[in-house]
């Protein structure tokens, strides 16, 4: 490993904060480990002698959890509207989701920050916020220019964890199969006509009826509707799901035959490894340890990786990292120092190194850039 990145400290995965205050959270998230299970991959193992116990750190940014039963059995979808949740955030604190949204906006203006970049808000337009991305609303009152906490938002609002989805299209990670969801977030507000509009209102309104009256088979309405909402929302974008698919199984045919690893293989690997990266990038970016924790040599994880994505396992990782750093500097007051601890570097000198190489500027002269 080179310079920067070397000199990270080992450290046991820490407890995230659950800061949540709608009522569509109520319990804590899962640990890392629990959420490498879930996603298939052994959970990790990191040498046990060079891991050292380390005082837990709350996370500075609020992360909202997905309240899994709060329908009686685990049901990982939900359709309301906004004002069904007296404790929406809708105020310009920055917070992540632990699931998608989508967010059909049918009164108030501003925008929505996701990632630093700004979405238009307004009747008739359609935004998606991925799980992980730090976003924070920006509305007008009514009669005024300026954005305050109290800003009124109406909206129809579907939300989802992954596994309610993944899988059961026969697609181990079907989301990110969508052309609208592997769109940077600028390209993820929609205007609609207002007929198509009205129809996807509609529709969430009807997965909203079928939770009022949970049944043995709800989940197998409900995930036709999100089916039929997403692919709607596909075609939008100027893509269909059909097209998509087929580009896609063009690639993969022409991987397999430069001798590429399987197909299924291949595309588990890389969805075990990403879910691992998101649960343990604060603690190590050493892609033995990602492979040993996947049951996999270093070299064949790089080559699944670059195949399918395009760039090495190290790349992966030290995209997350930076992802995570820029967003502490952007909706944090936190020093230099501090956010360079809370990723794993021994000493700041060493993340200002690491971070002017993959961003190109200090850590100091990007968080003045955004402000």
């Amino acid at each position: 490993m080179r310079g920067a990145e070397v000199r990270r400290r080992p450290r046991r995965p820490r407890p995230a904060r659950d800061d949540a205050t709608g009522p569509f959270v109520t319990h804590a998230a899962d640990s890392a480990v629990q959420r490498a299970r879930l996603s298939g991959a052994r959970p990790p193992h990191y040498a046990g002698s060079a891991m050292t116990a380390r005082p837990a750190r709350a996370a500075p940014i609020a992360a909202i959890p997905f309240h899994r039963t709060k329908y009686g059995p685990d049901l990982l979808c939900d359709a309301c509207a906004v004002e069904d949740l007296p404790g929406f955030i809708a105020d310009p604190r920055p917070h992540a989701l632990r699931f998608t949204e989508v967010a059909l906006v049918t009164a108030g203006a501003g925008t929505l920050e996701i990632d630093g970049e700004a979405l238009p808000v307004a009747p008739g337009r359609v935004l998606l916020t991925r799980p992980g991305e730090v976003r924070r609303w920006r509305l007008h009152p009514v009669g005024d220019a300026e954005a305050t906490a109290s800003a009124p938002l109406a909206a129809r609002l579907l939300f989802f964890e992954h596994g309610f989805v993944d899988g059961f299209f026969g697609e181990a990670d079907f989301l990110a199969t969508l052309p609208l969801a592997g769109l940077p977030p600028r390209h993820r507000s929609i205007a609609l006509e207002p007929g198509r509009f009205a129809r996807l209102v509609d529709l969430v309104d009807d997965m909203r009826d079928e939770l009022r009256r949970v049944q043995p088979d709800s989940h197998h309405a409900l995930r036709a509707q999100t089916y039929r909402l997403l692919v709607d929302l596909a075609r939008e974008r100027g893509g269909t799901l059909v097209r998509e698919r087929e580009r896609e199984r063009d690639l993969e045919r022409d991987r397999d035959r430069a001798g590429a690893p399987a197909r299924a293989d291949a595309r588990d690997l890389v969805r075990r490894f990403t879910a691992l990266v998101d649960a343990q990038f604060a603690h190590t970016e050493r892609v033995a340890c990602y492979a040993d924790a996947l049951g996999v040599t270093p070299r064949h994880l790089n080559r699944v990786v670059h195949a399918r994505l395009g760039r090495t396992a190290s790349d992966v990782i030290h995209q997350r990292l930076l992802r995570e750093a820029t967003r502490l500097l952007r909706h944090t007051a936190l020093p230099v120092a501090t956010v360079a601890d809370t990723l794993g570097f021994s000493d700041a000198s060493y993340f200002v190194r690491f971070f002017r190489r993959h961003a190109g500027l200090t850590p100091g002269a990007y968080r003045a850039r955004g402000a």
